[in-house]
């Protein structure tokens, strides 16, 4: 028997700390799971003699026919001994990926009737899957993954608030559809590709759950809402791909927002045209569309695979429906395990070792992944820095200030060496705040000891309080996004006591030396300017280069439509031509008088 994981068992749910700073690279795990020999199937493999397909241990299976035997290995097996949550433990490192902050994908792909809803939803018949208090080992990957993600919510109280959202979409004949809001399937809803390249649904209604009942209720609703209908290999098929997502957002003590998703996708199986019966025709369209998303799927892994090792980089994500909404999952920033299903029946050699070469594809891609980390910054603490960045500001215009009565220059080269190194040193501590190198209260006490020996000098007394915040787009010290500047408020210069020792200092400082000085780190911030419109310019021509490569390519993919269209419709005027041909044929051979002479053999 397979071994278990105790249920006891908690998720660890810190990432990595390679995976935090830049991501890790990984492949996409592949699994495969054989269904039992249903009734009709037992007594064909008594004739035949032998299983034609069989795990030969926890990793490797084997598939024999009349003429080879193919052997293949995989992360790992799961044959008919296995039960529901013994497959979970083995792949429930997804649920454990999404609580640390990952994206994570899991989805069963594989032949109509060979347990993929059974895999990811549980029995059909079995409604206690949906119930919260009761341990089912019928209840499928995502009624347990519910389970475990609300758990986890409930111990990270203590260091985070959680909050669960989740959504449930259908593809059915390629086009998509909200299943907890549109049940008639009345609205299509469109793709999109945001700013940062994530792809996202228009209009998707998203649900905040806060229990597990909540969450399995949705579940319920939307798959009583899936089309499905009969068919040869199985008496309740899915006739569309549905994928059930899971949106979770800690928000830390510390600041940080981890904010991560997790995709479920149960996808429709392949079916071949069944020649013995009549078929409708909106039959014959969810059969071509479900082949067609199917079969753009396994280019795409057979392009990633090939792309891997350095073979054609072009992706056809836009051929399809389901291969563009699970973009992410198959080349982006996402922990992604696929569940191949099979039959072991004789008669389904041939999906089955489809199947395989799918799967053996898949295991070949690899993904860089990381956490979805941000960092919330105090806007009171943003509006210091600026503040604090004004106060130099006042003081560089001081320097500027015309000869003076009083002062020396050593006091002025003194004040300006000083200042210049302060700057220096705030820049280098918030860039590496922004980089999660320091933490927040690391920077502060920088912050504080740079301005107190700033200000606690005898030539450096404490500026006016009334500053003016920065006037720029708010971004200060070259990193990190600021809040939104305030309006600009009038500044003054403090002429009482110390204020006006400084400022008379200042006026008597030679005005070459300061000019000079200030010359210097104008044209140091010029040339860091000029850098930063540069490379600004750079990325902007990249992305205009993208947008024309983009387009070239749209525009052989809709010249190859034109020409696949012209093919068909030519294809079916010669067919129709054919079909006319033979029926008047058969007419004249049905109204011709039947000859009493003995028919003869035609040459």
């Amino acid at each position: 028997m397979p071994e278990t994981t105790s249920p006891e068992s908690k998720p660890e749910v810190t990432a990595p700390p390679a995976a935090r700073r830049g991501g890790t690279s990984e492949n996409i795990q592949v699994f495969i799971r054989i269904r039992p020999l249903i009734e009709r199937e037992n007594s064909q493999e008594r004739c035949a003699g032998t299983h034609s397909i069989r795990a030969t241990d926890h990793q490797s299976i084997e598939v024999r026919t009349s003429e080879s035997t193919i052997k293949c290995t995989y992360d790992a097996v799961f044959d008919h001994t296995f039960s529901q949550e013994q497959v979970y433990d083995r792949v429930r490192e997804c649920t454990q990926s999404f609580l640390q902050g990952f994206n994570s994908t899991l989805f069963a792909y594989g032949q109509t009737g060979s347990g993929k809803s059974f895999t990811m939803f549980g029995a059909e018949t079995d409604l206690s899957r949906y119930r919260p208090g009761l341990q089912n080992s019928q209840a499928g990957i995502i009624p347990r993954a519910i389970k475990e993600i609300f758990a986890a919510t409930v111990q990270m109280e203590a260091d985070a608030q959680a909050t669960v959202f989740c959504s449930f979409v259908q593809i059915y004949n390629e086009q998509i559809f909200d299943l907890l809001r549109d049940t008639q399937m009345n609205a299509p809803l469109e793709i999109h590709e945001d700013r940062k390249n994530d792809i996202f649904v228009e209009g998707l209604s998203e649900y905040a759950v806060r229990s597990v009942s909540d969450c399995l209720q949705l579940l319920q609703c939307g798959e009583q809402n899936r089309a499905v209908r009969s068919t040869h290999m199985n008496q309740v098929s899915s006739r569309s791909h549905s994928v059930f997502q899971l949106l979770l957002e800690q928000r830390r003590k510390d600041g940080t927002v981890l904010k991560s998703k997790f995709n479920l996708v149960d996808l429709a199986g392949s079916e071949k045209w069944n020649m013995g019966t009549e078929m409708q025709d909106h039959h014959i369209s969810e059969m071509t569309n479900i082949n067609l998303s199917l079969h753009t799927l396994g280019r795409c892994i057979a392009a990633l695979s090939s792309k891997s090792t350095g073979g054609p980089t072009h992706v056809p994500y836009r051929d399809s429906k389901l291969t563009r909404l699970l973009q992410d999952s198959l080349g982006g920033n996402t922990k992604t395990k696929i569940i191949a299903t099979l039959s072991p029946s004789i008669d389904c050699v041939e999906e089955s070792i489809s199947t395989l070469k799918f799967a053996d594809r898949a295991k070949k891609v690899m993904v860089m992944v990381r956490v979805n980390e941000q960092r919330e910054i105090d806007p009171a603490y943003v509006e210091k820095l600026q503040e604090e960045l004004e106060q130099l500001r006042e003081v560089v215009r001081l320097l500027r200030l015309p000869n003076g009565a009083n002062g020396d220059d050593g006091d002025a080269e003194v004040a300006v060496q000083h200042l210049e190194n302060t700057v220096r040193q705030l820049k280098d501590a918030s860039d590496r705040f922004f980089r999660f190198e320091i933490e927040e209260e690391e920077l502060k006490v920088i912050h504080a000891r740079l301005f107190q020996g700033f200000q606690g000098g005898p030539t450096h007394p404490p500026l006016s309080a009334s500053r003016s915040p920065l006037p720029t787009g708010g971004r200060a010290f070259g990193g990190g996004n600021m809040m939104k500047p305030r309006p600009r408020r009038s500044s003054s210069i403090d002429t009482n006591g110390n204020g006006e020792c400084w400022k008379n200092d200042v006026q008597a400082a030679p005005a070459m030396t300061v000019e000079k000085e200030l010359e210097m780190s104008r044209k140091a911030i010029e040339k860091q300017t000029k850098l930063q419109n540069w490379l600004i310019e750079k990325e902007r021509r990249e992305i205009l280069k993208l947008h024309q490569e983009q387009q070239f390519i749209d525009e052989q993919r809709r010249y190859a439509a034109e020409k696949d269209a012209k093919f068909f419709k030519r294809a079916a005027a010669t067919k129709k031509k054919l079909l006319l041909a033979t029926a008047a044929s058969a007419s004249e051979a049905l109204d011709s008088p039947i000859s009493s002479k003995p028919a003869t053999a035609e040459t």
